[in-house]
C-alpha cells in the first residue's frame, strides 16, 4: 500500500502554502487561522476530500502531516473523523493540553461540506474567505483565507 505521504503529495498543487496560526477574531473569541494561496486552499480540499474517501481505515489528520501546511508556534490542530449524524455546521473545536493542541471534529457528512467549501474557495478568488460555522461550544472558531485572491481577479 502507498503511504499517506505519497497521497498528500499527488493531491497538492506545486507551490501550495497553508499557514496555520492562533488568533483573537473581532470580538476578541479565539480562532484557528488557516491562510494559504489558492493552491494551498484547493491541496486542502483536495487532502479533506480524500480523508472522508479513506475513512474506513483512518480516522484523524494532524495538519502536521501535510508537507504544504506551516503551523505557527507549538500548537497543533488534529481533524477526528467522528461517528454521527450530520450536525449542520461546520464540526466542533476542542480544545486540550491548555492550548496546545486542537481537535476538530466532524462527522462524516459535516466533512463533505468543508471539502466542497474549500474548493468552492479555491474556485471562486473573489470570495476570499470563510469563517466556518462551528458549534456554538467550539473553543475557538476557524478562519479560512485566500492569500493572493487578488492575483486571480
Amino acid at each position: 500500500m502507498v503511504a499517506d505521504e505519497a497521497h498528500f503529495r499527488f493531491l497538492s498543487s506545486p507551490g501550495a502554502v497553508v499557514n496555520v496560526r492562533r488568533a483573537n477574531d473581532d470580538a476578541g473569541k479565539p480562532e484557528i487561522q488557516l491562510f494559504g494561496n489558492r493552491a494551498g486552499i484547493l491541496s486542502l480540499a483536495n487532502v479533506l476530500l480524500w480523508l472522508l474517501k479513506n475513512s474506513w481505515r483512518r480516522e484523524f489528520l494532524s495538519f502536521s502531516e501535510l508537507h504544504f501546511v506551516h503551523i505557527d508556534g507549538t500548537f497543533s490542530v488534529m481533524l477526528h473523523l467522528a461517528d454521527g449524524e450530520a450536525t449542520g455546521n461546520d464540526g466542533l473545536i476542542c480544545e486540550n493540553d491548555d492550548g496546545e493542541q486542537y481537535e476538530w471534529k466532524l462527522t462524516d457528512d459535516d466533512l463533505r461540506r468543508v471539502g466542497l467549501l474549500f474548493h468552492h474557495l479555491a474556485c471562486n478568488p473573489a470570495h476570499e474567505y470563510d469563517r466556518l460555522r462551528v458549534s456554538d461550544h467550539s473553543a475557538a472558531g476557524m478562519h479560512v483565507r485566500m492569500i493572493d485572491a487578488r492575483a486571480w481577479l
